[in-house]
């Protein structure tokens, strides 16, 4: 059964349609929004981790991060 998911997605600015052959297992759609949205937000040094206790995503952590060497010059 395929599952299809509307939304908008911040860095394409425009709705994308998902066609998926399997429905999602390890996250939900409102969790995919976020991890999406956290990864627009982040600079170029930035990183997003995903951090999964018992089974369920718990936790986003958002890091920006800057270049050291090109802030001080």
């Amino acid at each position: 059964m395929a599952t299809m998911r509307r939304g908008v997605s911040k860095g394409l600015r425009k709705p994308v349609i998902l066609d998926l052959q399997e429905p999602l297992r390890a996250t939900t759609w409102e969790q995919m929004k976020r991890i999406d949205d956290a990864l627009a937000e982040v600079g170029p040094f930035g990183e997003v981790w995903l951090i999964k206790r018992a089974g369920v995503v718990q936790t986003l952590r958002k890091i920006d991060t800057v270049n050291a060497v090109a802030a001080f010059r």
